[in-house]
């Protein structure tokens, strides 16, 4: 599926919020409270950072590092805003959050 869902765990019924942005299907959701965001990884490798409390993208990355090679695993350090990607042919993508 190409979209996010958020859900409260009381209301199970219907998501709270969808965010849709994704082209491909979402392969990868990090949640970041300590950010307030959340990272998405899509199977055409393009990440999305949206926004947890409006819902909305603040940033899209496209197709970075990989080139064919799906993302296989995903880590998000929230401490200091580091996104780190593997492949399955060992390659590794280090995104590190700037601050302007």
């Amino acid at each position: 599926d190409t979209v996010i869902r958020v859900w409260h765990y009381t209301m199970n019924h219907k998501p709270t919020a969808m965010m849709k942005g994704h082209s491909a299907t979402v392969e990868h959701v990090i949640v970041s409270e300590h950010a307030n965001s959340i990272v998405s990884v899509s199977k055409d490798t393009v990440i999305k950072v949206w926004d947890l409390k409006d819902h909305v993208c603040l940033q899209t990355l496209s197709k970075l590092a990989f080139g064919v090679h799906p993302v296989t695993s995903t880590f998000f350090h929230s401490l200091n805003h580091t996104l780190i990607l593997g492949s399955k042919n060992f390659n590794l993508g280090v995104l590190e959050r700037t601050r302007k």
